[in-house]
């Protein structure tokens, strides 16, 4: 997995999620640092185990550094029954460069989103690495969380969209 992340980065010249599908509940990773425990909060902070359609969350992971590290990566997925990755989050693209961890230290990764996804179950995978694809700690399909919804589009996502109808041209012998 090591390899195949680090030639990933080689490849696109800088690191990305890159999804697998290890056994679920399965860890990777140095041991440079541990995803401690990882949430679903609502826009009031209330951790959640459901979240609804439509409504703005936040995906929260406690990480602690077990040695000193610099400029790691955190990350986060959501898959779908059929294994697509239909979410992914990384501080590669705001923030590659935090600076240096000491070990006993601990910090707080957050990604607030508006859920888009369709009802369903979805399983979260959760990660710790550094731009050469180095895994400090990946847990794969970490935990489970539902997503409800009033309405079924029969889509993976249910993109905000407005509709309109507007008949044009001429009506002659056209019944309302």
């Amino acid at each position: 997995i090591e390899k195949a992340a680090a030639d990933n980065a080689a490849m696109t010249g800088h690191h990305q999620p890159v999804a697998f599908m290890g056994a679920e509940g399965e860890t990777f990773g140095d041991g440079g640092a541990t995803i401690a425990e990882a949430w679903f909060e609502d826009a009031e902070g209330i951790p959640q185990l459901t979240l609804e359609n439509g409504r703005p969350y936040t995906f929260c992971m406690r990480v602690r550094f077990d040695r000193e590290v610099t400029d790691p990566l955190f990350s986060t997925s959501m898959t779908n029954l059929q294994g697509l990755q239909l979410f992914s989050a990384s501080s590669v693209w705001t923030d590659p460069t935090p600076g240096t961890f000491r070990p006993g230290e601990s910090t707080l990764f957050r990604v607030g989103f508006e859920n888009i996804l369709s009802a369903g179950r979805y399983s979260v995978t959760a990660a710790v690495t550094l731009a050469d694809g180095t895994w400090l700690q990946l847990r794969e399909r970490m935990f489970g969380v539902m997503v409800t919804s009033t309405r079924t589009s029969g889509a993976l996502v249910d993109v905000p969209q407005s509709v309109t109808l507007r008949r044009e041209g001429a009506t002659e012998g056209v019944t309302p």
